[in-house]
């Protein structure tokens, strides 16, 4: 049994194959047996003694917790094995029900909506930042995955209002194999054992300036992050699920335990439930009724690196005697990374590692959107890594007299949506670098608005950024593209990098896909955006990264400027843990080195660029899926961790992230 799992595991790195089914560490539930519901928001048909589980968390970015009074739920979960659905039911108890849109805004997902209840899916438990299938019922039903609506009949959904008009009910039907098959999952019309990220939310909205929102699982409302997702057990019988503590270590290694324990099936070994460890390596977990094969990993290693032990799991509460251990990767790239993209369902990633200020590494695996294989020249969309880029431009335009970072950006512009706000003429290049504008990341659809005021606190603003290229712009007459080519591209040696897309590029692009492998409809258009539109290679940011270090061997006074981080006292009092903004960068302090770095993540894309100017060292990793962060963070372990010393940074660039 231990050989055939290790064997299925294995697999997991060699070949192009979805990850497995697996359980995360939340809360769990097993789907009980129902027959015979109709899904018509009448909750009266389901079984009177089936489980029911409250919505107990709370929300914390956007209300205090609500009192049962103000709104209570639960909800249960049910099979019928004849029909292969799932069924879900939430029981709502609300003082203040309300149906009708409001028109003021509140944050994280209540926005304008209703009361309303919604269910977050992950068919296959995937990697981190996966996105989530959502199925709502917020002033309307909607079910979608990956921006776009399901076909017709694979969810069915319905709500009734109490007759007294203080409770809500909702149910949802789901045709568990059409729902697989239409998902891509190979095996969808098998009779098997699954489980599924689950996660139930209901947004009570009592007031234009009042809401909440409840949810099964602890965290705020992101449809966007599988790491909280709790676990919905699908099973062929009726087996309980049963509690398993222990602990986990390395083989060999007293590096900081293994972040994961894992539970193989002996009878399927693609079902895995998976439970995360505490800080001393301690965990439990819940898993039906069985035999397994465990052992433990995180983005360190790899599943079929692990060294296994069987377990029998019986009906009782079972404390594992022997730690379940891990075993750390090779550290060979060439053999690290093709398996890290297999495990993590990635289909592109871009590698540079510059060592003692020579390139030490640089491959490019996978392939490109189009197929072909990917090579050094493939472009990959950056994000984030823009901002580093157009902050070098900017300090080489103050360089030669022909900016200053501490004048008035209304000197030269004013967004329309600020005219007559007397903070805009406060905002200079040097508040945008350090991200203490008072603006927002992004405006969306509504108008720009100050959410701090100038100077107050650093908030993360791209916005800001986009707000210092048009004063630039203005104040030139040339586009930032252009001075970028100048000021950085062309001395840096970047000439695979742009922030304009041209239909030349097409051949050479990664591409951008969601974590479950769906690709995206990228930006084609040709808009400069200094905060996040940039295209480049790992080649060009290893160069870019030796230019910096070089760059700041010939002009201390200006890297101990850009070096400074925002002192404390400008950091959120309720976010402690936020990294601090120089000039540009985020900037560290660890183990006596300066750590300068900047990441980008959107939808389809995760990127991190590190430079170590004390040690010469620099790591560049891009990557075009949304389940990237486990791969970037395994990288660097590999790479400018492989002694240990920066432990402390790797807990604070990568701590929350649970694969």
């Amino acid at each position: 049994m231990l050989r055939q799992a290790a064997l299925a595991l294995s697999l997991l790195a060699s070949v192009n194959l979805p990850a497995p089914a697996s359980a995360n560490s939340g809360p769990a539930i097993a789907a009980a047996r129902v027959s015979d519901i109709t899904v018509d928001g009448d909750l009266a048909d389901w079984p009177s003694k089936i489980e029911r589980q409250e919505l107990v968390h709370f929300d914390f970015e956007v209300s205090d917790r609500p009192t049962k009074d103000d709104a209570s739920a639960s909800f249960a979960a049910g099979y019928d094995e004849d029909e292969r659905a799932i069924y879900i039911a939430i029981e709502v108890r609300d003082d203040t029900v309300t149906t009708q849109r409001m028109t003021k805004r509140l944050p994280n997902g209540l926005g304008t909506n209703p009361d309303g209840a919604l269910l977050y899916l992950d068919l296959g438990h995937r990697a981190s930042f996966a996105e989530n299938m959502e199925l709502s019922f917020v002033g309307r039903p909607i079910a979608a995955a990956d921006n776009a609506l399901l076909p017709a009949g694979l969810v069915t959904q319905a709500r009734k209002v109490n007759s007294d008009g203080q409770g809500i009910s909702y149910e949802w039907r789901i045709d568990l194999p059409a729902l697989l098959q239409h998902r891509n999952v190979a095996d969808a019309f098998e009779l098997k054992d699954r489980v599924i990220g689950f996660d139930v939310l209901y947004f009570d909205r009592d007031s234009e300036d009042d809401g909440s929102i409840i949810k099964w699982t602890f965290g705020p409302n992101d449809g966007e992050d599988n790491t909280r997702l709790g676990d919905l057990f699908v099973l062929t019988d009726d087996r309980p699920l049963v509690r398993i503590e222990g602990t986990t270590n390395w083989a060999g290694s007293s590096a900081r335990p293994p972040r994961f324990a894992h539970f193989v099936s002996a009878k399927d070994t693609g079902f895995v439930v998976r439970g995360a460890t505490h800080g001393d390596g301690t965990f439990h977990v819940k898993v039906p009724e069985g035999d397994y094969t465990a052992f433990a990993s995180d983005s360190r290693s790899l599943l079929g690196d692990a060294a296994a032990t069987d377990v029998s799991v019986g009906r009782q509460p079972k404390t594992l005697i022997n730690s379940l251990v891990g075993r750390l990767p090779d550290n060979e790239l060439s053999s690290l990374v093709p398996a890290l993209m297999a495990e993590n369902g990635t289909r592109t990633v871009g590698v540079a590692w510059v060592k003692n200020g020579e390139t030490a590494f640089n491959q490019t695996f996978g392939l490109e959107a189009d197929g072909d294989p990917a090579s050094e020249t493939t472009r990959f969309r950056v994000a984030s890594i823009s901002k580093p880029v157009s902050t070098m431009t900017v300090l080489g335009l103050e360089a030669q007299g022909r900016w200053d970072l501490d004048a008035p950006l209304s000197n030269h512009w004013i967004d329309p949506d600020l005219e007559g706000d007397l903070r805009a003429q406060l905002i200079t290049s040097r508040m945008v670098l350090r991200h203490l504008t008072g603006l927002p990341n992004w405006r969306g659809r509504a108008p720009l608005s100050f959410l701090y005021e100038p100077g107050e606190l650093q908030s993360y603003s791209g916005e800001g950024f986009e707000y210092m290229r048009r004063a630039i712009e203005a104040a030139t007459g040339e586009d930032f593209d252009t001075l970028a080519s100048r000021q950085v591209f062309g001395p840096a040696g970047m000439t695979k990098t742009s922030y304009r897309w041209s239909d030349d590029l097409a051949g050479d692009f990664a591409g951008e896909f969601f974590g479950t492998g769906t690709q995206l409809q990228h930006y084609r258009g040709d808009r400069v955006n200094a905060a996040a539109n940039m295209l480049s290679t790992p080649t060009d940011l290893a160069h870019f990264a030796q230019w910096v270090m070089s760059e700041r061997r010939a002009n201390p006074e200006v890297f101990e400027q850009l070096e400074t981080a925002n002192p404390i006292e400008l950091i959120d009092p309720e976010k402690p843990e936020l990294a601090r903004h120089g000039l540009g960068w985020l900037i560290h302090d660890v183990g006596g080195f300066t750590v300068l770095e900047h990441s980008g993540g959107q939808r389809g894309i995760r990127t991190h660029l590190i430079v170590i100017p004390e040690r010469e060292e620099a790591l560049v990793v891009l990557t075009n899926g949304s389940a990237g962060w486990p791969i970037i963070r395994a990288i660097f372990n590999a790479t400018l961790n492989r002694d240990g010393l920066l432990d402390e940074l790797d807990e604070a660039l990568y701590g929350s992230i649970k694969y």
